[in-house]
């Protein structure tokens, strides 16, 4: 893998504490990693990017496909969305860039609670995406 990230998921990213079951997975910068510009302009540099107007704000958003592996479970390739802005940083650190997960893949952390496992988000050199939900700690990730 040309790129790997790795985080244990909270009750929220796990979409096991209430109200979180709508929330889109937000990628922090637990590690060396800078995360208001490293997800948007490393890791996901590749996805095909172009603004949209929500309210009063501009995002950046893609939309792309992606590996999903569950468990050890390969669910073959679903479609998600990217969603960046810089400005969300400005409150307390937040991060600046989220994924939506397709419904599939919520519905099956609703009704599975992988609290305290983690999230392993891949893009290889291809600009491929593979993103698995594990129990087991993952191998140290490759910080480029």
């Amino acid at each position: 893998m040309a790129f790997r990230w790795s985080k244990e998921m909270t009750p929220s990213d796990a979409h096991q504490k209430e109200g979180s079951t709508n929330m889109p997975f937000r990628f922090t910068g637990e590690d060396k990693r800078d995360q208001n510009s490293w997800f948007r302009h490393v890791l996901f540099n590749s996805a095909n990017w172009h603004q949209e107007t929500s309210g009063r704000f501009v995002n950046d958003i893609a939309k792309i496909s992606v590996e999903v592996v569950f468990h050890g479970n390969n669910l073959g390739h679903k479609q998600m969305t990217l969603d960046h802005r810089d400005d969300r940083a400005k409150h307390n650190d937040a991060p600046t860039t989220y994924l939506h997960l397709n419904d599939e893949l919520k519905a099956m952390l609703q009704a599975t609670d992988c609290t305290n496992e983690y999230i392993v988000f891949e893009r290889d050199d291809a600009g491929n995406y593979r993103l698995e939900i594990q129990a087991a700690a993952p191998n140290p990730a490759h910080i480029p």
